[in-house]
């Protein structure tokens, strides 16, 4: 999530078999979806509501903590995502943190953040299959209050705004399937055909020279891996 968050300190890829270790310690926090050929980690994610939790885990293990951060996020309903730098077994890790907007709402930020590319396209399909919502790692934003909101999980944000954090909500409005989505994809070619099962895949449109659209291929090898072989 965080990426190169601790700008000063190199990190080595980390090993698989570290990466189960470490999650082992926390059976009941959340972590994001991956593809099933995905082997390589440079940062360990966990989402929960209790990043003071996590740490009093690392400090009653004996775990150093050499450095820790809290990054301001882009959307305005949301605090910080946290950043913890540890050493373990002689390695530096970086745990990376981030705060759904509340306890029940977990399920819809890991659907946001699983699969590596997954959300680029969450986030075309949402508008095309209803203007009136934006979705963003927190939830489905709307700014239409005279929309009828057909789920018990709408929170009213400001004035102006409304958050739904229904993930089943989500998926039906993209016409994709979540209890698909939750038993995983083995490699980015099963998760694009999922991708291509909503009948508004055929309507997104991808700027492949658009800033944005570069700066996605180069943070996430499966989607580059598609681009390069004009799979998109």
């Amino acid at each position: 999530m965080g990426g190169q968050t601790f700008a000063n300190t190199t990190l080595q890829a980390i090993p698989l078999e570290i990466v189960h270790e470490i999650r082992e310690m926390f059976h009941d926090v959340t972590v994001p979806l991956r593809l099933g050929n995905k082997t390589e980690y440079h940062d360990i994610d966990f989402i929960t509501c209790n990043e003071h939790e996590i740490i009093k885990v690392f400090h009653d293990k004996n775990i150093k903590i050499v450095d820790m951060k809290d990054i301001p996020l882009k959307e305005s309903f949301q605090t910080y995502s946290y950043h913890l730098l540890i050493e373990y077994e002689k390695t530096l890790l970086q745990i990376d943190i981030l705060r759904p907007f509340n306890a029940r709402s977990t399920a819809i930020t890991q659907a946001f953040f699983s699969y590596g590319f997954a959300n680029v396209f969450f986030k075309k399909l949402v508008p095309i299959a209803n203007k009136d919502f934006k979705l963003s790692y927190l939830g489905l934003l709307c700014h239409n209050n005279s929309l009828d909101i057909d789920t018990g999980e709408v929170y009213r944000l400001d004035p102006n705004t409304r958050l739904v954090t229904d993930v089943y909500f989500l998926f039906a409005m993209m016409d994709l399937d979540y209890d698909r989505f939750l038993r995983g994809f083995k490699d980015e070619y099963e998760l694009l055909d999922f991708l291509k099962s909503s009948k508004y895949f055929s309507q997104i449109k991808l700027n492949v020279n658009a800033s944005k659209f570069r700066h996605d291929l180069k943070r996430l090898p499966g989607l580059a891996k598609l681009h390069s072989e004009g799979l998109l």
